[in-house]
């Protein structure tokens, strides 16, 4: 009769039992093995057999190190100086212009507009004035919205998130890119996503709309940060000097 010989993990280690019986007995916890690779019975904590053991035996993959490739770093750089270019001089501003800067204006002069007199306050108690619905100030709003942007509320905010989705990215890409030493001289980019400009875009898009953060971007800027970009559902905007220690 050939008994079955049954191999059993514990902490890493694969343990063997060398026949059914007393596998059984493990199985039923009639017995249970220590740290010393015994197997020990539970009720008279006596030594019932001592256990052949092996590690786990799963392959072990080692990469190669990674070589200089000159022209890679070439394609890698030039990817960058256009990706960046295009966020820099096309996307933001298009942000700038057709979201934020109306969106300023409009508080500006609701904040001004909303500044009256005390004579101007009895005059318009004094006169019958025309009721306007909140509905229809939303819809006056939004009609005014695009009469000056030919973009729709959805591109509007896709153009957004993709923005600040590539902008993440790049900063990712520059942490990894040097990191593994593959671009030495990262003045170029980082002077480009350190400009000022750019900055106060990204932090302006975030401030006033945080929804534009997806969860995955919201944990890759923590990690990349060190810290949160919300404190109590604030926004804390992106500074200068943060970027700038990502390559240090």
């Amino acid at each position: 009769m050939v008994l079955a010989k049954h191999r059993v993990k514990q902490n890493g280690i694969f343990y063997c039992i060398p026949d059914d019986e007393l596998y059984s007995l493990y199985r039923n916890r009639e017995a249970f093995i220590d740290k010393y690779g015994r197997l020990i019975n539970s009720k008279t904590k006596r030594v019932i057999k001592e256990l052949e053991q092996s590690a786990d035996d799963r392959p072990i993959y080692v990469l190669p190190p990674q070589e200089d490739h000159p022209i890679r770093d070439a394609v890698v750089s030039k990817v960058t100086d256009v990706v960046v270019d295009t966020i820099v001089y096309d996307v933001m501003p298009k942000i700038w212009s057709y979201i934020l800067e109306p969106k300023i204006k409009r508080i500006y002069h609701s904040v001004i507009s909303g500044k009256k007199t005390k004579a101007e306050t009895i005059i318009e108690k004094e006169r019958p004035a025309k009721r306007v619905s909140t509905a229809q100030l939303v819809r006056k709003t939004e009609t005014e919205k695009q009469e000056k942007s030919k973009m729709t509320e959805e591109e509007i905010i896709a153009v957004q998130k993709s923005a600040i989705t590539h902008y993440i990215g790049l900063l990712e890409d520059l942490r990894t890119l040097h990191d593994a030493g593959v671009i030495d001289d990262v003045s170029k980019t980082l002077e480009q996503l350190t400009n000022p400009a750019t900055i106060e875009q990204f932090n302006q898009a975030l401030s006033s709309n945080p929804n534009l953060l997806e969860m995955k971007q919201h944990i890759k800027v923590t990690t990349l940060l060190g810290r949160d970009l919300f404190q109590n559902g604030i926004y804390v905007p992106l500074q200068q000097e943060e970027i700038k220690l990502l390559v240090k």
